[in-house]
């Protein structure tokens, strides 16, 4: 897997080498280091994706994602918030949205966007988990 994400880096330099203003290179390169755990990079380039196509879902949903794991939950939220004013039927914003909602211990906000994921997308198993974890993680603090 390594290998794959290294490559795939490797293609998007080459693109953007290219092509310097190709949004989608940024994006899905952003996307390459947040499998890598290389969060900032994802957030730079996510945020250079944006800054070329300000319509591009993605790219905010990745962003979101990298401020999530960085634990800077009110980024993600907005980033995530961002990217349902653009598709409101982004499932794995609401997914990721409720990730970060529950690290900020707001867990009926983290259900809500998990049953929004999940009615947008039954068969989206993560959002299920992360919805057991949420109700779970609700439960103790009653």
């Amino acid at each position: 897997m390594a290998t794959r994400v290294s490559m795939t880096v490797a293609d998007h330099n080459k693109a953007i080498e290219i092509d310097s203003n190709h949004a989608k290179a940024y994006a899905n390169r952003g996307n390459a280091y947040n499998a890598k755990g290389m969060y900032d990079h994802a957030i730079a380039d996510c945020s250079k994706a944006i800054e070329i196509n300000p319509h591009d879902a993605f790219s905010y949903n990745n962003r979101g994602f990298a401020y999530g794991e960085k634990g800077m939950y009110d980024h993600a939220i907005a980033e995530c918030s961002k990217v349902i004013e653009i598709d409101p039927r982004y499932d794995n914003a609401y997914n990721t949205r409720g990730v970060a909602y529950i690290g900020k211990e707001e867990y009926d906000l983290a259900i809500a966007d998990f049953d929004t994921c999940i009615s947008l997308n039954p068969s989206y198993r993560i959002a299920h988990k992360n919805r057991a974890v949420a109700i779970r993680l609700k439960e103790r603090e009653e």
